[in-house]
């Protein structure tokens, strides 16, 4: 039995790398519908993979299931952060039914509106120092 949602939102997974939960966001979308799916920020870790590339099944399998509800009219949009900022080139652009964007609007069923981004844009040593967020980013491993 699935649960349905008018709206989810689902940041931070990190596919890529070896503390990835995956399975465990498998089984959420496998028990999930939506009307609107949000990815907000570091959906794939593109830094942790320069290093270390792990991507085993379940991690492809997160991203088959997101395709999936996508063709199966779930409104999909991706706001890239700072470990995905590669998609940010593609922003304004749909990607195999995923709207890709720099951040966005959500309208709640009672009307409130909520601004949605992965927030690292607003980050001063990210958005100063490349290389203080690498260094932190390191930092963070240990």
């Amino acid at each position: 039995m699935q649960t349905r949602y008018r709206a989810v939102f689902i940041s931070d997974v990190h596919l890529g790398t070896t503390a990835c939960q995956a399975a465990h966001l498998v089984d959420f979308l496998e028990k999930t519908q939506t009307d609107s799916l949000y990815l907000v920020g570091d959906i794939v870790d593109f830094i942790q993979m320069q290093r270390r590339a792990f991507f085993p099944d379940t991690h492809r399998k997160v991203i088959s299931l997101i395709l999936k509800a996508a063709r199966s009219g779930t409104r999909v949009v991706y706001i890239p952060g700072n470990h995905d900022a590669f998609f940010r080139q593609l922003a304004g652009q749909t990607v195999a039914g995923v709207a890709i964007k720099r951040n966005e609007v959500h309208t709640t069923a009672d009307g409130r509106r909520f601004f949605i981004s992965h927030g690292d844009e607003f980050d001063p040593v990210i958005s100063i120092s490349p290389f203080l967020a690498v260094v932190g980013d390191r930092a963070h491993e240990l």
